[in-house]
């Protein structure tokens, strides 16, 4: 090959690359950090910063840098040459898209166009934010939760995703919804609870289109109440007593706007032991007979109605001591005495009252224990 020919081919290679070169777009400017992005929760402020100068600092000319495609109107702002922020009026609740494009035309201070680029953020599917009974606390059987929502829920959903899980069990529980009467006079009846959340949308400056759009108090409490984002829900079984269960909900439950939770929670209970009732009494041995002179005891695990505890009746050989209950214990009781003195060396017969039922409604789990026969010492 001729030395000549040899010499033009890197020439002619660096006339092709600025040849390229030249048709190709220079951006002198782009988005050099936005926030937030993917999935994030209890925000309201969206922060940008250019790689170049945008504006002059304090004049706000260049206006909206970006085209906003969000269900929840903000604000946006310059807060100097090259960083805007774009402003909620409150936290976003869950459920909530938004996506920010670079305007087409855009261009930095200098004249130069933006890159153009498309960012978007969600708040992800409904989270629990709140729950009655609190986590960790004593629960029953057939226990109704009241969850409280980041976003109004696709119920549907929740049948599919939420489910329970209990020591003893080692399937997965399913869920039921619980709506209508039953689900008004749950949260009726937790009212302190709902009132707060109520208190709480009010702070925030929500319900305010509810103003004059009921006739009276109470229908405007009711209408406020089913605005509010809350579940009631039961596990679709009775859970063991005196276990530990859990509460999840997982992913794929879905808000009414069609966002999905992307993590599981899980709630962590533990269930109440069966309803039983224990006699006591001061000995002076181990095997020996109660003391006849100091008053005999029945500790019940879970309240009965105090009306229930009245018919309990200690009957020795002669006679019958009926029931004392303590003033301070109100309507529902967990404990009945017995007032001596007794005869020595007695037999005697405790008997409970066969429809003895807890505040739960659940029976006796010793009931074949009664009538119990107890003797006092010589």
């Amino acid at each position: 090959m001729p030395l000549s020919r040899r010499a033009a081919h890197p020439r002619a290679l660096l006339l092709l690359m600025l040849a390229l070169l030249a048709g190709t777009p220079a951006w002198a400017a782009q988005v050099e950090a936005f926030s937030p992005q993917g999935t994030v929760k209890a925000m309201r402020q969206v922060a940008v910063r250019f790689s170049e100068p945008m504006v002059t600092f304090g004049d706000p000319g260049q206006g909206m840098p970006f085209d906003v495609d969000c269900p929840v109107e903000g604000s946006g702002r310059w807060a100097d040459h090259r960083n805007w922020v774009y402003d909620f009026p409150s936290d976003l609740p869950g459920g909530v898209k938004c996506s920010f494009s670079t305007r087409e035309g855009l261009r930095s201070l200098a004249g130069e166009p933006v890159e153009s680029a498309r960012f978007s953020f969600s708040t992800g599917g409904p989270a629990i934010v709140e729950s009655l009974p609190y986590e960790q606390s004593q629960i029953e059987e057939q226990q109704a939760f009241i969850l409280a929502l980041d976003a109004p829920v696709d119920t549907a959903s929740v049948l599919e995703h939420a489910w329970c899980d209990a020591d003893g069990i080692e399937e997965r529980i399913g869920v039921r919804l619980i709506d209508g009467k039953d689900r008004a006079s749950i949260l009726e009846s937790q009212r302190f609870f709902v009132d707060r959340l109520l208190q709480a949308r009010v702070r925030a400056g929500e319900l305010r289109d509810l103003a004059g759009a009921a006739p009276d108090v109470q229908a405007l409490r009711a209408a406020a109440v089913e605005r509010l984002p809350l579940v009631v829900l039961r596990c679709a079984r009775r859970l063991p007593a005196q276990s530990t269960m859990r509460l999840v909900w997982g992913e794929g439950i879905r808000s009414q706007s069609g966002v999905a939770t992307e993590a599981t929670q899980a709630l962590e209970y533990n269930v109440r032991p069966p309803f039983t009732a224990t006699f006591s009494c001061q000995r002076a041995a181990r095997d020996g007979g109660c003391l006849p002179f100091l008053p005999m005891s029945l500790k019940l695990s879970a309240p009965i109605a105090r009306a229930v505890a009245q018919k309990a009746v200690l009957r020795g050989p002669e006679s019958s001591y009926p029931s004392r209950l303590s003033d301070e214990d109100g309507e529902w009781v967990t404990s009945i005495e017995f007032d001596g003195p007794f005869p020595e060396d007695a037999q005697f017969r405790l008997e409970l009252p066969g429809d003895i039922r807890d505040d739960a409604g659940r029976r006796l789990a010793n009931q074949s224990r009664f009538p119990l026969q107890v003797r006092t010492d010589h």
